[in-house]
């Protein structure tokens, strides 16, 4: 994997068996992803699965627990979260301002990565995750590792109409500044708040510094709108 572009976390960073990181303005389109061109840029070579959701700001969550040897590419429809045990399986979702949530369970080898924007978040699809990792896969909570990739800060994300002040007053209000006149939403304050409620410790919690708005390394649809040509390409893999 070519270290000196992908963006990491320390906390999961020390695990050997996990590949995970942040891939600032990967130029592909959902809708023509091609495997060759993402394990190219990944410096990986060989057989693997690469799993994707086609993300609709919902909280569906696509679980692979398929470990034949079935190689190539699935793109899920309506899916914003991925979970899998399966080893050399890439699970992928793109931002370019929302949150990427990666999730790692450190005893039974289970990863998950989420795509959470204020949408997400409204519907809970983190604690949903975590509470399918509980259920089904009878997660320990105090095993699971959770970092919060770059996305937007609260420095940038301020609400541009009346509508959508009234969506954050009402499902944010706690995670509200008013700066000049304007709303400004701290989201991934208040996806830690909620991952904390789900019962995650605090210890096992990590949330990235950069904001994709402010970096111009990363892709920001706040900052770039409709002349974005790429986004940010986040991904987790058990060796």
């Amino acid at each position: 994997m070519k270290k000196d572009k992908i963006i990491g976390s320390k906390i999961l960073s020390s695990f050997d068996n996990l590949y995970h990181g942040t891939l600032p303005k990967v130029e592909f389109n959902i809708a023509h992803v091609d495997k060759d061109k993402i394990l190219d840029v990944l410096n990986l070579h060989g057989e693997y699965k690469i799993i994707l959701g086609r993300q609709e700001h919902g909280d569906n969550v696509f679980v692979d627990t398929d470990k034949q040897k079935s190689q190539g590419l699935r793109i899920i429809p309506n899916t914003d979260a991925i979970i899998t045990n399966v080893p050399r399986t890439i699970i992928a979702v793109y931002t370019a301002d929302c949150v990427p949530v990666f999730i790692f369970d450190k005893n039974k080898r289970i990863i998950s990565i989420v795509h959470s924007g204020y949408k997400g978040t409204i519907k809970k699809i983190v604690p949903k995750v975590i509470a399918k990792l509980t259920n089904q896969f009878n997660s320990k909570k105090k095993d699971l590792l959770v970092y919060m990739g770059p996305s937007i800060g609260r420095c940038c994300y301020y609400a541009r109409n009346e509508e959508r002040e009234v969506i954050f007053k009402k499902y944010f209000d706690d995670y509200l500044k008013l700066v000049d006149g304007k709303y400004h939403l701290d989201l991934s304050g208040s996806l830690e708040n909620d991952i904390l409620n789900a019962g995650i410790p605090k210890s096992n919690i990590e949330k990235s510094s950069i904001c994709t708005s402010c970096n111009l390394n990363f892709s920001s649809y706040r900052r770039e709108g409709k002349n974005r040509k790429a986004s940010n390409l986040n991904l987790m893999m058990l060796k």
